[in-house]
């Protein structure tokens, strides 16, 4: 096994669950900073809003496409 996913592993399971909560939304908050990134790279010209638009969108679809399988 790597290293490096042997020592995320090891710090995971010592985390208190709180923790662990608090880890995976700061993730997801990386996630969506990323994605935000992506689309402004993209297009250049998108208002924020336009932006917060198209992101709820493919969330709404990555939802509806979970629901489905």
């Amino acid at each position: 096994m790597d290293p490096e996913f042997e020592f995320k592993i090891r710090r995971a399971r010592s985390e208190t669950p709180e923790q662990r909560i608090a880890d995976s939304l700061e993730l997801c908050d990386l996630l969506g900073d990323m994605a935000a990134a992506g689309l402004r790279a993209r297009r250049p010209n998108a208002t924020d809003a336009e932006i917060t638009r198209i992101l709820v969108e493919r969330a709404i679809e990555s939802q509806a496409r979970s629901y489905r399988r």
